[in-house]
């Protein structure tokens, strides 16, 4: 079994833990899911994906945890260290927090970073910026319908400063000024450019 794929459901960490198991696993896909467990499940969890030797993609949409105050915090930064084959990581409307990305720049595989609908604000944008700027990998970020304003938008703007890698960055539906989204265009049109 290459792919797991479940929607619309519950399931328990232990569940999920056992979804991940085969060797061969390359595309985890959780859309619409409840998820039951506690911080010690969640703990249980993050060792079971650690170092997956196949996982390329996760796309995780519409999670919710049945329990009060858990959060994907620890799985995500488990598997950005030590899954390396993950070449995507697609993070949409979950219970995630954006210092889980502060281990980006151990990860050296994946390409594509989408952080989309997940209420990140100001200084979120700038722990993800901060997070890629050290990242050799990335080439895509994504932070669409988000809370972000200019001064996300600029932190993510000066990241490109240091990080000559990243090729495009989304921020669709957020309250960004055509002044400043222009300015990131420009930056961003300028080195595919320079690299075609």
């Amino acid at each position: 079994m290459t792919s797991v794929d479940q929607s619309n459901t519950s399931l328990s960490f232990s569940q999920l833990a056992g979804l991940v198991e085969p060797d061969n696993l390359k595309v985890l896909r959780l859309t619409n899911v409840e998820i039951t467990g506690d911080d010690d499940d969640v703990f249980d969890f993050s060792r079971a994906i650690r170092g997956h030797p196949s996982l390329e993609e996760v796309h995780l949409t519409n999670i919710t945890f049945k329990e009060d105050g858990v959060n994907l915090d620890l799985i995500v930064e488990m598997m950005l260290v030590s899954c390396h084959e993950l070449h995507l990581l697609k993070l949409d409307n979950v219970p995630v927090r954006a210092k889980s990305c502060s281990t980006l720049a151990y990860c050296e595989t994946l390409t594509t970073l989408a952080l989309t609908n997940n209420k990140f604000n100001d200084v979120d944008a700038k722990m993800i910026a901060d997070s890629v700027e050290s990242n050799k990998s990335v080439t895509s970020v994504d932070l669409s319908d988000n809370c972000i304003s200019d001064v996300g938008c600029k932190s993510l703007r000066l990241c490109l400063e240091k990080n000559s890698v990243i090729q495009e960055i989304s921020l669709s539906g957020n309250s960004i000024s055509g002044t400043e989204s222009n300015m990131l265009e420009t930056k961003l049109l300028a080195r595919v450019a320079s690299a075609a």
